[in-house]
């Protein structure tokens, strides 16, 4: 697993420290690395002086070998350089193939949180995308102020969960009825393989639906 320092400055106290950030994370090798991720405390990093909560985010390759799953988080604009490092990963696993992995980019922690999840449960991720989306454009049009939603697993339940610009959350049941539909009626021109899945994406590459 690659993991790199890197000083941060305590925003309350000022007390500058060194903490660690993991590029990579390959949850096969290193499981127990997986809840932090998907919970998001892998980010937090409490001061040590006054306790005060900061979280760093920064880009991270999700890797899972049984699941042949890689999941890049970066931004949108970084992504063309990603493209290029998983040609040389691709290389150092002595993949034949780049179809013999599921490869996706994201551009935060809730679609990161998403995709994994969509892939553990064995659903087309494509299709929980276009649910989020849909069930997210629902809330707008009831006038409410939608900052993030993604695909959770509580207590083994799968769940939609929105979070608003007052600060409340929103929990959907996944609908698999609904789900299984939508699996019958839309056809993609594209698997998905190495894009971001957004609404850009779905528009572009809906053959029907």
């Amino acid at each position: 697993m690659l993991i790199t320092t890197e000083n941060i400055t305590c925003p309350a106290c000022e007390k500058q420290r060194q903490i660690e950030i993991y590029p990579s994370v390959n949850v096969t090798l290193n499981p127990e690395f997986k809840e932090p991720l998907m919970t998001g405390e892998l980010f937090d990093h409490p001061c040590p002086e006054c306790g005060h909560p900061t979280r760093v985010m920064y880009n991270i390759l999700y890797h899972d070998m049984e699941k042949r799953l890689m999941v890049q988080m970066a931004q949108p604009d970084e992504i063309e350089k990603y493209e290029a490092e998983f040609a040389h990963h691709k290389v150092l696993l002595k993949l034949s193939k780049s179809e013999d992995y599921n490869v996706r980019y994201v551009p935060d922690l809730g679609s990161l949180i998403t995709t994994v999840n969509a892939f553990d449960h064995d659903l087309d991720d494509r299709i929980v995308n276009v649910i989020l989306f849909m069930i997210w454009s629902d809330y707008i049009s009831e006038g409410r102020e939608i900052e993030d939603g993604y695909l959770i697993e509580h207590e083994g339940e799968l769940l939609y969960i929105f979070f608003d610009d007052k600060g409340d959350h929103l929990l959907n049941r996944f609908p698999q009825e609904a789900y299984d539909e939508l699996v019958e009626k839309i056809e993609f021109d594209h698997d998905g393989n190495h894009s971001l899945i957004d609404m850009e994406w779905i528009s572009q590459h809906t053959v029907n639906g």
